[in-house]
């Protein structure tokens, strides 16, 4: 599990294959994240100079370990998130769940249905 402080330069997270990143203390208490976009947008505004602390979203919305799975899958549909920092009672990172995470698992029982889908791009739609 890939981590950055607030104190960190973006320009760090340029180039990763990661698309968001917790932000955590030195306590590794969750403090925030960053996403791909926000990254982007610092790089414009300010160059190498933007620290994470200024793009990163706060308060973030975290997950309790013992959460239900329909539970994050809720906040990351409400908080329009794609990746949900998972967390114990005092707030410290213990993993994070994806939303690819929660779906994969609901398509493996129709693995058919499943490498259909990946292979047709056709099949997708956008909603404007």
């Amino acid at each position: 599990m890939v981590t950055v402080g607030p104190n960190d330069p973006v320009s760090k997270l340029v180039g990763t294959k990661y698309t968001g990143f917790p932000v955590v203390d030195v306590n590794n208490v969750v403090v925030g994240v960053i996403s791909d976009k926000d990254v982007t947008r610092a790089v414009k505004e300010k160059g190498s100079d933007a620290k994470v602390r200024d793009y990163m979203t706060t308060p973030p919305l975290t997950v309790l370990g013992r959460a239900h799975v329909a539970e994050a899958a809720g906040v990351m549909l409400a908080g329009r998130i794609h990746r949900l920092p998972v967390v114990d009672k005092s707030g410290k990172l213990v993993g994070i769940v994806s939303r690819t995470d929660i779906f994969r698992p609901l398509l493996e029982p129709r693995k058919d249905l499943y490498d259909y889908v990946l292979k047709r791009k056709d099949v997708f739609t956008t909603l404007e």
